[in-house]
């Protein structure tokens, strides 16, 4: 990759605030797609190559883990991460 060329980072949350929060925080080291709806993310993951999304787990449409579940499915490389305010690890692993 060169140098000038930032890796892609995709943000899911379906909280319009939080989303315009990472974006801002992750711009200036990565090229930010952000969505509120888990099926826009994955068309993204479909289209182009990307290095890092991040999901929340709470949404109405599909869970944050079923969101990066489909995401390796489609892109085994690309990094996943999940962000929950669960705060028992074995409510969010069985989702």
């Amino acid at each position: 990759m060169p140098p000038s060329e930032k890796p892609t980072l995709i943000l899911v949350d379906d909280e319009e605030r939080i989303l315009r929060s990472l974006a801002m925080l992750m711009r200036p080291h990565f090229r930010v797609l952000a969505t509120t709806d888990p099926k826009t993310a994955l068309e993204y993951v479909r289209e182009e190559r990307v290095h890092v999304i991040v999901s929340d787990q709470r949404m109405p449409v599909m869970s944050g883990a079923e969101v990066l579940r489909e995401v390796r499915a489609i892109s085994p490389n690309t990094m996943r991460v999940l962000l929950t305010g669960y705060s028992d690890l074995a409510a969010v692993v069985s989702s």
